[in-house]
Formats: C-alpha cells, sequence, structure tokens
C-alpha cells in the first residue's frame, strides 16, 4: 500500500541552480541510488544523492535517517517500469558521453558472452554495412537485459547486466532470474556478471580529448578507421565535429529531449485509454 505521509522535499536537479521544493509521498528505492515518489499528479524517478532534506509535511520534524522513510517495493508498479527502462537507458548513454564509445562498450559487453544469448546460445548477427554508419561492428539480434528484472529493484548497472537474444528477452520480460533460468545456467550466467564491473568501467577524460581526440579513441581500442570517419565524416552517425565539452553535453541533452518526447507520447497513451496518471 502506498505511504500517504507528506513530506516536504528540497532537491537539487540535473540543471544545477537552487533546490526545488516538493510535496511528495510515497518514496520507494528502486535501486541503490534511484528511488519513486508521487507528486505533481504523477509519478516521478528521483536521484537519492540530490535529496538536499526532507522533513514531515505536517510537524515540520527535519528527516536525518532517510532510509528509514524509504521503503524497497516488493514489485515496482508497471506503470513506472517503462519510466525506469527510459532512465537507465540515458544513465548509460550519458556515461560514456559519445557514441562511438558507447558503441564500443556496448560491444565489450557481447563480447564477454560470446556474442550470443546467454540463455539459447544463439549467436548475434554482425553487420558493419548500415548506411551512415561505415567501420561501426554492429551486433543485431542481440539485446542487453536487466538480469534481476527492475520489477524487483533490478538496475541496468554493470553486474546485473545479462546478454539475451531478442526471443528470450521477450520472454524473460520481468521474470526473476531463478525463475527463467535452470540452476546451471545461473550459475554461467553469474560468472559473467562477476566481469563486468572492471571490464565497463569508465570516465570520460576530457582532457586527453582535447589534446588529441584520434588518440584518445584508438587508445580506448576503437579501430583506426572508424575513428577516422567520426573525426571526418560529417555524414556519419557517429560524427564527432571539433567541439568544446559544451557542445558534446548538448549532443547527450538532445538525446535526453527524445526520449523525453517517447516518455510523454506513451503516457498521452495511457491517459487517452484510462491506463495510468499523465505526468511531464
Amino acid at each position: 500500500m502506498p505511504d500517504h505521509r507528506q513530506y516536504v522535499m528540497e532537491y537539487r536537479e540535473y540543471g544545477g541552480g537552487p533546490p526545488t521544493r516538493l510535496l511528495c509521498f510515497d518514496l520507494r528505492r528502486v535501486g541503490d541510488d534511484a528511488l519513486l515518489a508521487t507528486y505533481g499528479g504523477g509519478r516521478h524517478l528521483l536521484n537519492r544523492a540530490r535529496i538536499v532534506s526532507l522533513a514531515d509535511a505536517q510537524t515540520g520534524e527535519v528527516i536525518s535517517d532517510l532510509d528509514s522513510h524509504i521503503v524497497w517495493p516488493t514489485t515496482v508498479p508497471a506503470v513506472d517500469i517503462q519510466k525506469i527502462r527510459q532512465r537507465d537507458k540515458w544513465e548509460w548513454d550519458k556515461k560514456y558521453c559519445l557514441r562511438v564509445i558507447e558503441n564500443h562498450f556496448r560491444n565489450k559487453l557481447f563480447a564477454l558472452f560470446d556474442y550470443s544469448c546467454v540463455k539459447c546460445s544463439k549467436p548475434g548477427i554482425l553487420r558493419t554495412d548500415f548506411k551512415s554508419m561505415e567501420h561501426v561492428p554492429f551486433w543485431r539480434g542481440l539485446e542487453r537485459d536487466h538480469h534481476v528484472p527492475i520489477s524487483l529493484g533490478g538496475r541496468l548497472t554493470p553486474g546485473n547486466i545479462g546478454v539475451l537474444c531478442t526471443s528470450c528477452n521477450s520472454r524473460k520480460n520481468e521474470k526473476s532470474p531463478q525463475s527463467f533460468y535452470t540452476a546451471s545456467e545461473l550459475g554461467r550466467v553469474q560468472r559473467y556478471l562477476d566481469k563486468e564491473e572492471p571490464m565497463l568501467r569508465f570516465k570520460f577524460d576530457w582532457e586527453a580529448w582535447r589534446q588529441d581526440r584520434a588518440q584518445y579513441l584508438t587508445g580506448l581500442g576503437i579501430g583506426q578507421g572508424l575513428v577516422n570517419e567520426v573525426l571526418t565524416n560529417e555524414d556519419h552517425r557517429y560524427y564527432a565535429p571539433p567541439s568544446s565539452s559544451a557542445q558534446i553535453e548538448f549532443t547527450i541533452a538532445v538525446d535526453l529531449k527524445e526520449v523525453i518526447k517517447e516518455i510523454e507520447k506513451q503516457n498521452k497513451g495511457r491517459a487517452a485509454t484510462g491506463d495510468g496518471e499523465v505526468e511531464t
């Protein structure tokens, strides 16, 4: 049941500036640093680290032990799952900054799983001939999977990312690992998951990027042919123009706007059918 005790929260948005004051209730954790809160007529995904303060709306009591007022749900409501999925994708893309780097690390993940589905062993199909994506190694038919599903609190973070074919990923959906895999399969999957954190660890080095962009990309293991395309071919989908960090961040912001537009579109569809609340 939702916790209808009301709180006054001061929350610092991603754009910076002074904290926003929110009147909210039903605080639920969905990951180590993420929670869902109800306010403004809808459910919203927040970053726990950006909460400046929390107080009881009726008594004014400042709550210092935040964890005692945030519950782990046994399951995440279906209306929230797509919201978290979109946010996970944005957080993954944001971490790598450039699409060429994101694709490189995605392929490292696929390589860890031998470029095949961990459930049925169906291999992915390597394509390098997509229009405007010259020299990009792109694996079709393989998808990242929340090993522990979103509905049970799992996030798209190293140690919880499986690789499945499209068919198996659709069948797994929000099933728990224990109900989808056999015991022997679970042991094999876990061995892959244990290797993810050091392999996917990454922080964009702005200084190295500014000094020599080509050397920085090849140093990450990206092929010279692709690096040349990315830095010189304006028609390439992964083209990175001569830019400042602000311009690269603008590219990320544009991607986020597309995510927000998609969420708004889905919300409007739910509103038309009476399924869930609309929020922006």
